[in-house]
């Protein structure tokens, strides 16, 4: 887990070293492989101001991540905007989720975050590591020094007290013990 720092020197070197993940993840993403490097430079441009701004950053790569994330989601609001057509008394197929799917999608996405933020932040932080960025277990538990069979039992436990909660459609806290 990374302390707070503020040095924004510091943040733009951790962002650097996650800069060819956070690229996959993008390219992952957007189809548009073009625009992955505009995405990754605008969430580095908007991590760097909210830093400068005063606001500190516990985790700089997960808040990347997720202003990365949130400028796809944009990008493809957008395109769907951009792309729809008024057609009167047709059907018509089409690939891509309808507006209301869009907006069920986004409201999932929230209540994702919602049940997220309520877990303790270094639990947090396991579960983003893995459902995120996609490290390993063994590559988790070596970066915050716990044993593998440990982070597995939390990022399990994390994943069903989430799962449970968006089940139940409403963000509670958890009563279960983390520790």
């Amino acid at each position: 887990m990374f302390q707070p720092d503020v040095s924004v020197h510091h943040i733009s070197q951790l962002i650097n070293q996650e800069k060819p993940r956070l690229l996959s993840f993008i390219r992952r993403k957007v189809n548009d492989h073009s625009y992955s490097e505009d995405i990754y430079q605008e969430a580095l441009e908007r991590t760097l101001k909210r830093s400068i701004q005063g606001f500190v950053l516990n985790d700089p790569v997960s808040y990347i991540y997720k202003i990365a994330n949130n400028i796809i989601n944009d990008y493809y609001q957008k395109r769907v905007s951009e792309e729809m057509v008024c057609i009167d008394d047709q059907e018509v197929h089409c690939e891509k989720p309808q507006p209301d799917r869009n907006a069920e999608m986004n409201q999932k996405i929230e209540h994702f975050l919602l049940c997220l933020n309520q877990l303790p932040p270094e639990t947090a932080n396991l579960l983003v590591m893995r459902k995120v960025h996609g490290l390993t277990i063994s590559e988790i538990a070596r970066r915050v020094g716990k044993e593998p069979k440990s982070v597995e039992k939390r990022i399990n436990r994390a994943m069903r007290s989430v799962l449970e909660q968006i089940e139940r459609g409403v963000p509670a806290v958890s009563k279960r013990t983390w520790f």
